[in-house]
């Protein structure tokens, strides 16, 4: 038997298992040494243990029916990422509970390759992954979308409700993992000039132009007192105004005879406060 730390057993566990194995290994060794192992195993599995592989993967393909291993050429394909020219078809159903929850889904692609996927399980019981705290306070964040591109990726403007901070999510298409990154508004707003950037600066621009359109909560973004100069009320609806046109900030700057970053920092301003 291999050391706890290896195997993941706490002490206590191991040592347990141990008793087990020797109290087993002592009541058969007048009887059959043949049935030896399959004692082992029975006494574990009533103590609550089980054994499986150094991959930690359980064999899931059980009972007398031969099984051929599924050859890389066998394997089926999903080049979209999201099942689109898939079949499935469900086997078994009920299982331990009084139910109809399939055991077995059989998923076909477009060549028919096919393969046969079960529930997860640990411990002899099916499961269901436990959502990450990060995951779980990602999930809570009030989006509204503002591009999503040909292949799929989408850019939000965010706000989480527990802080009020606005922020710029982009989530990835399913076939590039659909993984999801948050980018600070200023930050955001530095990066290249592309469609989602153009999006969220109309977005901003049609806000300063309407404050009033925004929740009842959101307040108007405060004048930046850290500026020689404050933005005028003539200022502020003409920045609107060239935004939801599709300016860029740099052109903005120019007509506006502002800092680039002064306008950027301005618009980030507004961002935070639009819906």
């Amino acid at each position: 038997m291999g050391h706890s730390k290896e195997s993941g057993m706490s002490e206590r566990d191991s040592a347990a298992v141990e008793r087990v194995i020797a109290n087993t290994i002592n009541e058969t060794a007048r009887g059959d040494p043949d049935a030896l192992a399959a004692r082992i195993l029975a006494s574990l599995a009533g103590a609550g243990y089980g054994i499986v592989p150094a991959s930690r993967i359980e064999d899931t393909a059980l009972g007398p029916q031969p099984f051929d291993k599924l050859t890389r050429e066998m394997r089926p394909q999903d080049p979209f990422g999201d099942g689109r020219d898939w079949t499935f078809r469900t086997g078994e159903h009920g299982g331990d509970e009084p139910d109809n929850m399939p055991q077995t889904i059989k998923a076909t692609d477009a060549t028919g390759r096919w393969a046969i996927y079960v529930p997860l399980t640990r411990g002899g019981k099916i499961v269901v992954p436990r959502p990450y705290p990060e995951t779980v306070r990602s999930n809570r964040a009030e989006m509204r979308q503002l591009y999503r591109s040909p292949n799929g990726d989408s850019w939000f403007l965010a706000r989480d409700p527990a802080t009020g901070s606005a922020f710029v999510r982009h989530q990835a298409n399913a076939p590039s993992g659909g993984h999801v990154a948050d980018v600070e508004l200023g930050a955001f707003l530095s990066g290249p000039r592309n469609p989602e950037h153009e999006a969220l600066l109309r977005l901003i621009g049609a806000w300063i132009l309407d404050p009033h359109g925004a929740e009842a909560e959101d307040e108007p973004p405060a004048e930046n007192a850290g500026r020689e100069r404050e933005w005028s009320d003539g200022e502020l609806k003409e920045l609107g105004n060239m935004l939801v046109r599709g300016l860029s900030i740099e052109e903005i700057a120019r007509c506006l005879r502002r800092d680039y970053g002064d306008v950027r920092d301005k618009v980030a301003e507004a961002g935070r406060a639009c819906r």
